[in-house]
């Protein structure tokens, strides 16, 4: 499934720590130089896909806007897992969107 798929494209958490922080070290002297940061999942491509293919340019304006509000949703919902309380503003979101998808 596209769950299994995901989960086994993301490696262990210790690996990944390790791997972070070397790669933090080596690159921490032009990090400072360059005045941005260069590594961190923030630096990360997302893979968005629409069945097989991927949603840019295969997508319509309606489920690449549903794609998006996803996204958001899922980021407000993982913030407020940790005890947090994120603001979530949300005007007119569905406005994009078909009458059948509202």
């Amino acid at each position: 499934t596209d769950a299994e798929e995901a989960s086994s494209s993301i490696p262990d958490l210790d690996v990944l720590e390790a791997s972070m922080l070397s790669q933090l070290g080596v690159q921490r002297k032009k990090e400072i130089d360059r005045g941005l940061t260069l590594v961190g999942p923030h630096r990360d491509d997302l893979a968005v896909l629409l069945g097989d293919y991927p949603a840019k340019g295969y997508a319509s304006h309606g489920e690449t806007w549903s794609m998006a509000l996803a996204l958001r949703l899922a980021e407000f919902h993982l913030l407020s897992a940790d005890g947090s309380e994120p603001i979530l503003i949300l005007d007119d979101v569905f406005a994009e969107l078909d009458s059948k998808r509202r």
